[in-house]
């Protein structure tokens, strides 16, 4: 049987919050709560729990709440997995490690009617290492909305190619550097070590502000991907082309511009 948790209390911390000496630790608190930003943060017993987002998500009401919402979910499933662990090793003998749940946004761009987040987040429960990963909102301000980053484009499969054109060599190009040696050519269709992911299938998010509009496109890339844990995360910047802005969907032609 399922129980439920008590969800942890929403504190909402603004500028004018007093300041004093902190761990070094709650650091990043600090500074989220002199931007006005939204800090969950519960530590000890089965579960230590963190998530945090920023003032510009606070001001828009519509993603505030689906942020809530998402935050309160994740709290309580990780919370629930984590003391039936901890009931259950207690049951057969063994030490238990208590789990962690983190998760944090931050702007990575603004145009005058988009506004992109991403997302990342850790959770660690009791295994030999814990598992990191990224999320992206692209927020339509005109529209109210999260849009997924390739409804900029008017012709998806054709800026999807052109996109996958520049990746997948610069995705090798990364891995190169990290192992040391040049990655061979993947020997069949399930070789992710040094096959190419499928673009679409990753996160993606505008960057890289340039004079108000985006001029890249970041693929956010977690372990188990494209290489083995050791390697870590992977974040590729694919500039936008000249043919690319050329497909961008007119609603969003102000927003975007040709990268480097």
């Amino acid at each position: 049987m399922i129980r439920k948790a008590p969800f942890l209390a929403l504190l909402l911390l603004q500028a004018c919050a007093p300041s004093g000496p902190q761990e070094e630790a709650r650091g990043t608190d600090e500074t989220a709560a002199q931007a006005g930003a939204v800090v969950l943060d519960e530590e000890g017993g089965a579960l230590n729990y963190h998530y945090s987002w920023p003032a510009e998500a606070v001001a828009i009401p519509a993603l505030h709440a689906q942020l809530q919402a998402d935050a309160e979910a994740l709290k309580h499933e990780a919370l629930t997995a984590a003391q039936h662990d901890q009931e259950g090793r207690a049951e057969a003998g063994f030490p238990f490690h208590p789990h962690e749940l983190t998760k944090s946004w931050k702007v990575e761009g603004e145009g005058k009617r988009l506004l992109a987040f991403r997302g990342e987040f850790y959770e660690f429960t009791g295994g030999a290492h814990g598992l990191s990963g990224f999320q992206a909102i692209l927020w339509d301000k005109a529209n109210n909305r999260a849009i997924e980053a390739l409804d900029l484009f008017a012709d998806k499969p054709q800026a999807t190619a052109l996109l996958e054109q520049a990746f997948c060599p610069a995705l090798n190009a990364e891995r190169a550097e990290r192992r040391g040696e040049a990655v061979p050519p993947p020997s069949g269709p399930d070789d992710w070590m040094n096959g190419c992911p499928a673009l679409a299938e990753q996160v993606l998010i505008p960057g890289a502000v340039r004079d108000g509009a985006f001029t890249a496109l970041h693929v956010l890339i977690g372990p188990y991907t494209a290489g083995p844990y050791a390697e870590g995360t992977y974040e590729i910047a694919l500039p936008l082309t000249p043919a690319l802005v050329g497909l961008v969907r007119p609603e969003y032609a102000q927003e975007v511009a040709a990268g480097q």
